[in-house]
């Protein structure tokens, strides 16, 4: 078994159907992952959506991936770049990031954590990328699984190559970023409140628009 690294993008706008994966939308993913779905946008929800509701569209994929796909483990990567693109703050490209996530934000393990880190090392070696910002987020409950190869181990020794392990969605957000969570939130909060405020608008100039009709 190895680790394979996949880059994730996401894409939002004004709408009202909130998280779709484009790979449930061409049956590429299995119930667990389409289930990791549904709980980022119940994070989403209980976040950003306790004063107005959240209008939102918002598209993730896996790029450049034509096959079948199962498991949660990258429901923390995935909520992530959502709140980039909503927060316009970029994400460390230095940085992969395994983990699952509940919908309180909170952190969970995942399985063959060994072989995605070393996955994304042997990338990082073979590209020349190895450097102090280089390095894998993961759940703080898979420390315990980690079984390194020596070569990794003295890179980090060296400070070339990192180990994050968070505990939710805030410290993913803060490795990732370089930014303090709550700024970042702040950021997304204010674009989901100005697409409800701006979906608000298009319905009021609608319903006018019927009643100037019917006149």
């Amino acid at each position: 078994s190895f680790g394979k690294p996949s880059k994730i993008t996401a894409t939002v706008g004004l709408g009202k159907e909130g998280v779709i994966s484009i790979e449930k939308e061409v049956g590429f993913s299995g119930q667990i992952h389409n289930k990791a779905v549904m709980i980022i946008t119940g994070y989403l929800i209980e976040k950003y959506s306790q004063d107005f509701p959240l209008t939102l569209q918002a598209r993730i994929t896996f790029e450049q991936n034509y096959g079948m796909m199962e498991g949660d483990s990258a429901s923390c990567a995935e909520v992530l770049a959502i709140i980039s693109q909503l927060s316009n703050v970029p994400v460390k490209q230095s940085i992969a990031i395994t983990g699952s996530m509940n919908q309180k934000g909170m952190v969970q393990p995942v399985g063959g954590i060994k072989e995605k880190v070393e996955g994304f090392f042997d990338i990082c070696k073979h590209r020349n990328h190895l450097g102090k910002d280089t390095g894998v987020i993961i759940p703080k409950q898979n420390i315990d699984d980690l079984v390194l190869k020596p070569e990794v181990i003295d890179a980090i020794k060296k400070g070339i190559f990192n180990i994050y392990a968070v505990e939710n969605i805030d410290e993913v957000i803060e490795v990732a970023t370089s930014k303090k969570a709550e700024v970042v939130h702040k950021l997304a909060y204010n674009k989901l409140k100005e697409y409800f405020l701006k979906v608000k608008e298009l319905s009021s100039e609608k319903i006018k628009s019927r009643k100037t009709r019917k006149k």
